[in-house]
Parts: structure tokens; sequence; C-alpha cells
């Protein structure tokens, strides 16, 4: 999986390009994930810990998922 921002001591942006998250490896790796309609989310994090995430639409979790293990409803934007 490309980590485009491995090497950056601190991120500063959000991002500069997008992609719909879909169950998957999360490749590029983004800096966050916003919600476009509510639901929920579950992220696998890069020791292989799963978290789920009930997120409302405009809200941005400020996280660098390795991977989306499962989606409820809602729609979610990754930004890189």
């Amino acid at each position: 999986m490309a980590d485009l921002f491995a090497k950056k001591g601190s991120i500063t942006s959000s991002g500069v390009r997008h992609y719909r998250v879909t169950v998957a490896v999360l490749n590029p790796k983004p800096r966050a994930i916003r919600c476009r309609t509510a639901g929920t989310i579950t992220l696998l994090d890069d020791t292989g810990v799963s978290e789920t995430y009930p997120m409302v639409a405009g809200e941005v979790l400020m996280f660098r998922a390795q991977e989306c293990t499962s989606l409820g409803t809602g729609t979610f934007t990754a930004w890189y």
C-alpha cells in the first residue's frame, strides 16, 4: 500500500486528492476520512486493531487507517 506521507514529520492539511471508501485496504493511505452521509465505518490500524466509528454527515475523522473492514449505512471519502 502506498503511504505518500510516511516520511513527513507532521501533517498540516487534510489532503489534495480523494477517493470513495470501500471495504478494502486503503490505498493510498489516507490522511483523513470524511463522512458524506451518516453511518458507521470500521477501520483497521497499523497494528491490526479495528474500531467501529459511528459518524454523522460532515464529520471528519483525522485517522490514517490501514484498511476499511466494514461499512454500515453511509458513504465515506478518503483524503490523501
